[in-house]
């Protein structure tokens, strides 16, 4: 994982017979790679927290492309009484999504759009 600028978080998710491979390969920002892909939105707000779903990283590949963004809202993943204790089972999905995408080569970039105290389009009254 690396943490580009602008805060996203990226990661190279390739298969898993690669993986070694890739390791060791270097992304200079001077020439990124040309990635075609989608945005899941399962973990954008709050009100829609679901699991990603494998079959939507299948489609992805079968359509040629190779790339998924995952918006998330921290809120998703920590406890509504204090945010600093992390919720497993939400992690573990984010987890499956960017195996998803390993198992079929697929570059998993996930952005966090709202942090503590922080949200890219605060709706009136957020935090």
């Amino acid at each position: 994982m690396r943490l580009m600028p602008g805060g996203a978080l990226s990661v190279l998710a390739a298969p898993a017979s690669d993986a070694s491979q890739n390791r060791n390969k270097r992304v200079d920002y001077r020439k990124l790679p040309r990635w075609r892909g989608f945005t899941l939105l399962e973990k954008f707000t709050l009100q829609h927290n679901a699991p990603f779903v494998e079959t939507d990283f299948d489609i992805v590949r079968e359509w040629g492309f190779d790339f998924v963004r995952l918006p998330m809202d921290y809120r998703t993943w920590t406890d509504p009484d204090d945010p600093y204790r992390l919720v497993e089972k939400t992690l573990q999905e984010i987890d499956d999504a960017v195996r998803y995408g390993r198992e079929r080569g697929i570059h998993v970039n996930i952005n966090f759009h709202r942090g503590p105290g922080y949200c890219v389009n605060p709706p009136a009254g957020a935090s």
